[in-house]
């Protein structure tokens, strides 16, 4: 089956918008939740090898810091920027079907939730998780199925370039 040329421009095109507005708080939000994902990727890591998270903190200026306990510091220590680029590749796969994004930005909504529930301990953190975490749930709720698209598509793009940049 052949590739539509939208699903193909529209990552590409996310990407270098992103790039292009990297610096302004139109990507900003986006930045903040990669550094989420990079965090929560340490902790995965640590979970995978026998570990466990203590906490996970964010900061206004794009800091991020994940507290473990036990697990292969290899590992968990490189699961950042690996993490990101998994995150990034992965949503851009499953968001190639539109009939799909719905349901993976409503499951990373939740995702983001939980975990900022259980582990995120910065005011800050918290308070931008809970708020990321609700913006997914009500996009994939209320909003059709194409501003999921779009969503997936452009946390994916910004998920990858993070890991490079």
């Amino acid at each position: 089956m052949k590739t539509p040329p939208r699903r193909l421009l529209l990552p590409l095109g996310l990407a270098a918008a992103s790039l292009v507005a990297w610096d302004t708080f139109i990507v900003y939000p986006f930045r903040l939740f990669v550094v989420f994902l990079h965090e929560i990727s340490h902790g995965l890591a640590a979970v995978a090898t026998g570990g466990r998270i203590v906490s996970i903190g964010l900061s206004f200026d794009e800091g991020g810091v994940c507290l473990t306990r036990g697990g292969w510091p290899f590992l968990i220590l490189n699961a950042g920027y690996l993490g990101s680029l998994f995150w990034g590749a992965t949503f851009l796969v499953l968001g190639e079907r539109r009939t799909r994004a719905r349901t993976v930005i409503g499951t990373i909504g939740a995702f983001t939730l939980v975990v900022t529930l259980l582990y995120v301990r910065t005011l800050f953190g918290f308070a931008s998780g809970l708020l990321a975490g609700a913006a997914l749930l009500t996009v994939a709720a209320k909003l059709r199925p194409a501003v999921s698209e779009v969503l997936l598509a452009t946390i994916g793009a910004t998920s990858a370039l993070y890991a490079v940049l």
